[in-house]
């Protein structure tokens, strides 16, 4: 057990030994705390990282956190070899505000690969329609046959996202080799990585942000509205950069009714009323019944 542990670290430090999850929960629960802290929004890995390198410089909390192993090679092997059991049993699924929507993402996400590959077909779909033809492609083959496809792509377009934001360029020989035999490059797993849970920090927080306007306007002149009210003002303090100001609050409830009194005047809530004349046809007709009304 010493001997699998000992060579696990060296190969992807402390972010793949058994017990790095549980670590995280613990200290997501005890370290700091207070109740402006937001538990949902606590990213351990993010933290983790960043206090290695602070405390133990760059190249000694790199290999702390990530192992030799991954310092040596330029690739992302930590994932690759870990022993955590968060990462070895669960998988989280995309983020949505909807919960019903999130509940399904992580059901696909931890279906096993059948599923898998079902949704790589969906998503090469979805990457032809938008003229990816490159990276469709790439999504319908086989790790062994996409792999060197990948390289190839990211010698000539760099790391970029699927929208063409680059997060890693200027790859070394030695980088793209890896990645052709399947191998990440490190720098440029944890760009992804960082880019990611960047972009589900900020959907978390305007989902709340969201959550909280259509609660206060659905609770308004109600016995919950100073409940509402206060959490809003916990909000505030927790993310001040989207603070919910008096204009921020007037502005939403104006939108809101004129929202609702289009939709009522037309039957349907339409993202751009202007759309109107063109979904016209498809609310048209009207239903007749004997001894109901009927308009």
């Amino acid at each position: 057990m010493a001997g699998i542990l000992g060579m696990t670290f060296l190969y992807g430090g402390m972010e793949a030994m058994p017990f790095f999850s549980a670590l995280g929960l613990l200290v997501s629960m005890f370290a700091g705390g207070g109740d402006d802290e937001d538990p949902d929004l606590f990213d351990w890995h993010s933290w983790f990282r960043n206090y290695m390198q602070e405390t133990f410089g760059g190249a000694a909390g790199a290999i702390l956190s990530r192992g030799l192993g991954t310092a040596v090679t330029s690739g992302a092997l930590s994932q690759r070899v870990s022993f955590d059991l968060l990462d070895l049993w669960y998988r989280d699924g995309r983020f949505s505000p909807d919960v019903r929507q999130s509940v399904l993402e992580t059901a696909i996400a931890n279906s096993g690969p059948v599923v898998g590959l079902g949704m790589n077909m969906v998503d090469a779909y979805s990457l032809a329609q938008e003229g990816q033809l490159d990276r469709a492609f790439e999504k319908l083959l086989p790790a062994i046959a996409s792999k060197p496809l990948v390289a190839a792509r990211i010698a000539t377009k760099e790391g970029q996202t699927r929208g063409g934001v680059t997060l890693a360029g200027d790859f070394s020989a030695w980088e793209i080799a890896i990645q052709a035999v399947g191998l990440q490059p490190e720098r440029f797993a944890i760009a992804q990585k960082n880019a990611i849970d960047a972009k589900l920090h900020e959907q978390k927080v305007d989902a709340e942000k969201n959550a909280l306007l259509n609660r206060l306007w659905m609770e308004r002149d109600t016995d919950q509205e100073e409940h509402i009210v206060e959490m809003i003002d916990n909000f505030n303090d927790r993310h001040p950069v989207k603070k919910i100001t008096r204009a921020t609050i007037q502005d939403s409830f104006k939108g809101r009714e004129k929202s609702k009194a289009i939709a009522e005047d037309i039957g349907v809530q339409l993202t751009d009323p202007k759309m109107y004349e063109e979904v016209e046809p498809k609310l048209r007709y009207k239903p007749y019944s004997v001894f109901g009304k009927n308009e």
